[in-house]
């Protein structure tokens, strides 16, 4: 299998299947503005939480130059303005919070996109990664913890958060396959900058594989090399003694 490589060489591991399916925005009315306004904050409340622990435990690692990712998604979150919008709309048109937050989201990112600054205009992945963790928390789909693995492994997922990416077992988790994402994607410029191998644009990836299966990856050339024979593996563990890494 091949997909985009993002770097970070070689990795050799079992298959860990994470799941990180986007949230289904459903349009709906509702009777009662005040419990809906509620719910957006109860939600907004929920995910500045975890992200305030991701911060936590980012901090502690050193060499770490990533934190201003979640400072951002944080101040946003903060922003009583760009909720108070979303209560508007809410209270304007009658309808659920989710729907309310997935629009006042994309009204925001067209006028960032409208902007001439690039930097701005980086920022709006930082964005849908806010509306994500928000939609997960309404949905009540906790994402994943990943921050302490039982062994080490190769997580095979649709797409991962970068607050997810600078909370996992740096220890255990060798390198990552996504369906999607780009190179220049926050997960993956994190996942670079630690060093570990990364792939993207590999369509049903979570179908094509399964928990537990042996795969090599090589994250400069984006092969993915599932259930390796036992040629592959020597290859491998020449790499890992050319490149003075643990076998």
């Amino acid at each position: 299998m091949n997909g985009i490589g993002t770097g970070g060489g070689k990795a050799f591991a079992e298959i860990y299947i994470v799941n990180n399916d986007s949230v289904e925005i459903n349009k709906y009315i509702i009777d009662n503005i005040e419990a809906e306004c509620k719910r957006i904050d109860n939600a907004r409340e929920i995910a500045k939480e975890q992200i305030r622990a991701v911060m936590e435990i980012n901090a502690k690692c050193q060499g770490d130059n990533n934190a201003g990712i979640l400072d951002y998604q944080l101040l946003f979150l903060e922003d009583e303005s760009f909720f108070d919008d979303i209560k508007r709309y809410i209270n304007d048109q009658h309808v659920n919070c989710e729907y309310a937050l997935h629009e006042c989201v994309n009204s925001f990112i067209r006028d960032f996109e409208a902007i001439e600054n690039d930097y701005l205009k980086e920022r709006t992945s930082d964005i849908y990664d806010m509306e994500k963790r928000v939609q997960m928390v309404l949905a009540q789909r906790p994402l994943q913890d990943i921050s302490c693995m039982a062994g080490e492994c190769i997580i095979a997922t649709d797409e991962m958060l970068p607050s997810q990416v600078m909370s996992m077992d740096r220890n255990n988790i060798k390198g990552i396959l996504m369906e999607y994402g780009g190179k220049t994607s926050h997960s993956v410029i994190i996942a670079r900058s630690l060093g570990i191998p990364c792939i993207v644009g590999l369509k049903d990836i979570k179908k094509l594989v399964a928990n537990g299966e042996k795969v090599i990856i090589d994250g400069s050339t984006g092969e993915v090399n599932i259930n390796p024979n036992e040629n592959d593996i020597s290859d491998y563990q020449q790499y890992q003694t050319k490149n003075n890494l643990k076998i």
